[in-house]
């Protein structure tokens, strides 16, 4: 049964124009939920809004366009989401579902100077949800959903080098932005669900067919993710979609903090629970996102 007995639930979910972004968006709306979704291409924003304000025609839908590789685009991001949720007449964000993430061959950096796929892959997470932990806190409760991967179990935070400026390989970012995922919820329910106002959790989506590891690769990273994508093993996004939404709209039956496919509980890595790590990386981050808001609980 859904948590949300009486009127709508506002969500919001980043990285909602393809793959498990989309497919979670649409099962969001056809579920009776109000959205705020984030994408990068305005084209590709503009297009599905108007898509899909044709379909659903009594609920929020907003596609907004939102760089979130930089803290300034972000903080902007957050203050647009406030402002459409504010004339919908919603004082609550209920659900925050950060799925946006990248993953490059190569050593991008951002505009601030971050490493492209720490940047966008946790730092655009821990901002956003710190921009709009206000509203979260007033939900039923705020829930707070961070899309991570099987891969955080092989990952390591690089505390010297967290921008990886030596040594630079895709799987070791990515593996790192992952494990920072989970963290990142672990220290979210350290600080917010003792309040009993918020509580978080990640969310494993399992291999999916989808272009994330197509789109800056080369070479031999690029020829193993098609021939991974592509295996009997891999699963729709929809399949995903279906369990992130289920996880997001749902009582959840356990206290468990992480999830993995097909809505199953399931044990993370045991470094991404570890306490003081988890506290260290939100001091970290804060420092990173210069933000006054991020740092107090």
């Amino acid at each position: 049964m859904s948590a949300w007995n009486e009127g709508r639930p506002a969500v919001v979910i980043t990285g909602g124009t393809s793959g498990l972004g989309r497919a979670a968006l649409l099962r969001l709306l056809r579920s009776g939920a109000d959205v705020v979704a984030i994408g990068r291409s305005e084209d590709r924003c503009a297009s599905l809004e108007s898509e899909l304000q044709a379909e659903f025609t009594t609920q929020l839908v907003r596609v907004v366009p939102c760089d979130l590789s930089t803290t300034h685009r972000t903080r902007e991001g957050a203050e647009q989401i406030r402002a459409i949720l504010r004339e919908s007449g919603h004082l609550a964000v209920d659900v925050l579902i950060n799925n946006a993430a990248v993953a490059s061959s190569w050593r991008i950096t951002t505009a601030e100077g971050y490493e492209s796929q720490f940047a966008v892959n946790h730092l655009a997470p821990f901002l956003l949800t710190n921009e709009l932990m206000p509203q979260l806190q007033l939900g039923y409760p705020g829930r707070v959903i961070v899309v991570t991967s099987g891969s955080h179990r092989n990952g390591r935070i690089h505390w010297g080098d967290p921008m990886l400026t030596r040594g630079y390989s895709m799987l070791r970012a990515y593996r790192q932005s992952k494990l920072a995922n989970v963290l990142f919820c672990t220290e979210l329910n350290q600080r917010y669900a003792p309040t009993g106002r918020l509580r978080a959790y990640a969310y494993d989506p399992g291999l999916m067919r989808t272009d994330i590891g197509s789109k800056s690769t080369a070479g031999i990273e690029r020829m193993i993710w098609g021939l991974r994508v592509r295996s009997p093993g891999a699963i729709d996004p929809d399949v995903s979609a279906r369990a992130l939404v289920r996880l997001a709209l749902n009582e959840v039956p356990k206290p468990d903090r992480f999830y993995r496919q097909l809505e199953s509980p399931a044990r993370p890595a045991r470094r991404s629970t570890d306490l003081r790590d988890a506290a260290r990386l939100w001091a970290v981050s804060a420092k990173l996102c210069a933000s006054e808001k991020a740092v107090p609980h």
